[in-house]
């Protein structure tokens, strides 16, 4: 009676082991193998392939397929994101190079008003002295004293009207 009794319980351990055995690669099977693609996914997702998209694990709607649905749709709006960063460091980049140019022409602009404006100075400042020694060498007895008298004020006056061009400028 104890052989019959050691053989049973003999069998029994037997089939225990062997259910759990059973159980651990079915375990491994549906719970872990999905585990570890999933985390190959994501880790994969996170190094910067954000167009990766993990495929189903399961063939079951399960919480697998609800974890896979919910990293996809992370990775949906990562690419989103990204994506709109980059129109916008694209406008931003468009627009430095606008405000580059736009400098470069004022700077230029400055520099051609300021090596105008020198000699324009000394022409006015020319005219003026001349007005001034005309005036007093010939006086204004003659057409042609006036006449240059004249002349000599536009060109003093002129020069100055490009003075206040090139002051806007």
């Amino acid at each position: 009676r104890s052989a019959r009794m050691l053989q049973i319980l003999s069998w029994g351990i037997v089939a225990v082991g062997i259910i759990f055995v059973g159980i651990l690669t079915c375990s491994f099977r549906w719970i872990s193998m999905p585990l570890r693609k999933i985390a190959q996914g994501c880790t994969r997702i996170a190094n910067g392939d954000i167009a990766h998209r993990l495929p189903p694990v399961s063939n079951w709607q399960d919480e697998f397929a609800d974890l896979v649905a919910g990293v996809n749709c992370v990775a949906d709006r990562f690419q989103q994101a990204e994506e709109e960063l980059l129109h916008k460091v694209k406008e931003r980049s468009e627009q430095l190079v606008r405000s580059q140019k736009l400098a470069i022409v004022g700077f230029l602009a400055a520099g051609v008003a300021h090596e105008i404006n020198n000699p324009l100075s000394a022409i006015s400042m020319a005219a003026e002295s001349m007005e001034f020694r005309l005036y007093d060498l010939i006086g204004l007895q003659s057409q042609d004293a006036r006449e240059i008298m004249d002349r000599v004020a536009m060109i003093r006056r002129e020069s100055r009207r490009c003075g206040d061009i090139t002051a806007r400028l």
